[in-house]
C-alpha cells in the first residue's frame, strides 16, 4: 500500500531543510513545478522520506546532553553529588558547579581523570574531551 501525504509533508518541510542545514545533506527534496498539471500525484511517499530524516536525527540527538548532566550523581557519588551539580555539557566539555575551594581541589587534582574515563566508559558514542570546574 502506497502511502501519499501532502500535509505530512507540508509539516515537515521546515523541520526537513533546517536539518539538512544543520547535518549536511547531500541531496536536497525535489520541488513540484510551479504551475505543474500532469498526470502522477504531486505527494511524496512516506516510506522514501523518513529513512533519512530518521537517521540524521539519530545521529544529531546520539549525545543527548540531558542523559549526561543525569548521570553526574551516579557516577561521582553520593557525598560529592550533594556538594556539586553538573550544569552543562557543550562540545565535549563537562561543566560542573562546585560548593567550596575544597572540594574543587580534590575533583580536579585527584578524581578529574577517573571521571572522564567513567563518562566515556558509560556513553561510549558522546565524544567526552574534559570536565570543567567552577566553585559557584
Amino acid at each position: 500500500m502506497v502511502v501519499y501525504c501532502d500535509n505530512l509533508l507540508a509539516l515537515l518541510r521546515p523541520f526537513f531543510y533546517s536539518v539538512k542545514k544543520v547535518a549536511g545533506l547531500k541531496h536536497a527534496m525535489k520541488r513540484t513545478p510551479k504551475y505543474y498539471d500532469g498526470s502522477l500525484p504531486t505527494g511524496r511517499k512516506i516510506g522514501d522520506l523518513l529513512p533519512e530524516i530518521l537517521t540524521d536525527l539519530s545521529g544529531k540527538f546520539s549525545d543527548q546532553p540531558h542523559l549526561i548532566l543525569e548521570a553526574w550523581p551516579q557516577i561521582v557519588g553520593e557525598r560529592i553529588a550533594k556538594m556539586s551539580r553538573a550544569m552543562s555539557f557543550d562540545n565535549g566539555i563537562l561543566k560542573v558547579l562546585v560548593k567550596n575551594s575544597t572540594l574543587l581541589s580534590l575533583l580536579v587534582e585527584h578524581e578529574k581523570h577517573r571521571l572522564v574515563a567513567l563518562f566515556r566508559e558509560r556513553f561510549p558514542k558522546v565524544k567526552f574531551q574534559d570536565i570543567f570546574f567552577k566553585i559557584g
